[in-house]
């Protein structure tokens, strides 16, 4: 039998803990959504505030350096200065973002609006998950939750898309409203329901050097990631902050190791499981967005679908998400967390393979509902596993950095394969290959590369026990 789940909340709070599970989950949903609820509404705001093609990307762009960039950041912040404080400000400022962005008349506004709500949703996203995991102090019940929230988030993302085409085809101005009411309440609850972290100290030396190198080698990381899309890996946008992130996290490595009170203790990644966990989140994410970024394209170009019809395909992955995710996470339990991440990606790996092999040769039925089930499957068992594998050997009090560290690698790995993906899409010549089988075959070899770094991993860790 289970053991009984010890809150570690004060007993005076009036919300049980399944409320507050509910809240955080409800902050990882809008994170998620908000990456992917905006690109289907581009061309409607393109028109609306007369923007140009190099402005109307860094809606999404803007976003994405915000979250990728500053969630290190955010993690660290947390553990130093309270999870709960943290979390209640940056939602409040999510909230104020949404609403500048939705009555925005100009693009830059827009765009600003969009680069805070992603700096917010850096500092929210671990924030959220180190509270619950302090919520439990049951492995089985934990590891639960975290496949609960790893779930609703992904659902967020892969949901993000048909709301944000059906509610574009009222106004795209409601994309920017939705998550407002729903911040508001998560903040009024959490308010009263959260505990505050006895463990946060406030008076400890912040590393101010160490947070300006890692957050400034994350940001430019990420933009370098963005501008390959647009104007390819030979151009100065690209490679020069390439250039400067590997120089800027060099160096914040360097200093790390040298003070006495670092932002990122290195000592951190000897938590057994936390670097496997980092890079299996890379390509996870990475694969599923530059597959994702693939697949959309060729079912309005090649299959004439239109938005809510491809829309509703992604849905459906993530609908398998929502159901299986806490089987996984109880599975990862029973047999480790590793043998599962391994399953996982090689279940998504298969997907993306079935798809590259079988699209134009098959009807678009059986074509889409197997490369769904079979990746929907893959992200419900590796996700919430990767989470687990990150965070389960790591102290309390190191919570919120663990969490930024894998949440930075999910969304890093989102941002610069599904640049790669993207450019050889753009570069690709059709005398050899389509364009898609090209752009496809990107997805294949990385997800086939992760897929057996986790595979051997596991047989390692079984010839050793």
């Amino acid at each position: 039998m289970a053991q009984k789940i010890k809150h570690i909340r004060p007993s005076r709070s009036v919300l049980p803990v399944s409320v507050l599970l509910i809240l955080l989950c409800v902050a990882g949903f809008l994170d998620g959504m908000d990456v992917s609820s905006m690109g289907v509404v581009l061309p409607i705001i393109q028109h609306s505030l007369h923007m140009n093609a190099q402005s109307l990307q860094w809606i999404i762009s803007g976003y994405v350096l915000g979250y990728g960039g500053f969630m290190l950041l955010g993690g660290r912040i947390a553990d130093l200065y309270g999870r709960k404080r943290v979390f209640i400000i940056s939602m409040v400022l999510f909230a104020l973002a949404s609403l500048v962005g939705g009555f925005a008349q100009d693009g830059s506004v827009l765009v600003a609006s969009r680069i805070i709500k992603g700096v917010c949703a850096g500092f929210t996203a671990p924030a959220a998950l180190a509270l619950l995991l302090g919520l439990y102090a049951d492995a089985k019940e934990r590891n639960r939750a975290l496949g609960i929230f790893s779930s609703t988030a992904a659902v967020g993302f892969a949901t993000g898309v048909a709301i944000g085409g059906f509610l574009g085809d009222i106004s795209w101005r409601l994309v920017m409203f939705l998550p407002v009411p729903f911040v508001l309440l998560v903040v009024a609850l959490g308010a009263i329901g959260l505990r505050p972290d006895p463990e946060a100290q406030t008076k400890k030396r912040f590393d101010l050097v160490g947070a300006i190198l890692g957050t400034a080698g994350l940001l430019t990381l990420v933009l370098g990631a963005t501008q390959a899309a647009t104007y390819g890996w030979l151009a100065f946008a690209t490679w020069g902050p390439l250039l400067g992130s590997i120089l800027l996290l060099a160096a914040f490595l360097l200093y790390e190791h040298r003070i006495a009170t670092p932002l990122m203790p290195l000592s951190i990644f000897r938590r057994p499981g936390l670097g496997f966990a980092g890079i299996m989140a890379f390509f996870m994410q990475g694969n599923y967005v530059s597959y994702q970024f693939v697949a959309a394209l060729y079912f309005r170009s090649v299959l004439g679908w239109s938005g809510s019809q491809s829309a509703l395909a992604f849905v459906f992955a993530g609908l398998i998400v929502v159901f299986m995710a806490t089987r996984f996470a109880g599975l990862a339990l029973r047999i480790g967390s590793t043998a599962v991440v391994a399953l996982g990606m090689t279940l998504e790996a298969l997907g993306f393979l079935w798809f590259f092999l079988m699209h134009g040769h098959m009807p678009a039925l059986p074509l889409v509902a197997v490369t769904q089930l079979l990746i929907g499957s893959g992200v419900a068992a590796s996700l919430p596993s990767i989470n687990i594998t990150g965070l389960v050997h790591t102290k309390e009090a190191e919570h919120g950095l663990a969490s930024g560290i894998v949440l930075s690698a999910f969304q890093i790995g989102g941002g610069v394969l599904v640049a790669v993906t993207a450019s050889v899409y753009a570069a690709s010549n059709p005398a050899m290959l389509t364009k898609y089988t090209q752009a496809l075959l990107v997805v294949v070899c990385a997800s086939a590369i992760a897929a057996t770094v986790a595979i051997t991993l596991w047989r390692h860790e079984r010839a050793t026990k």
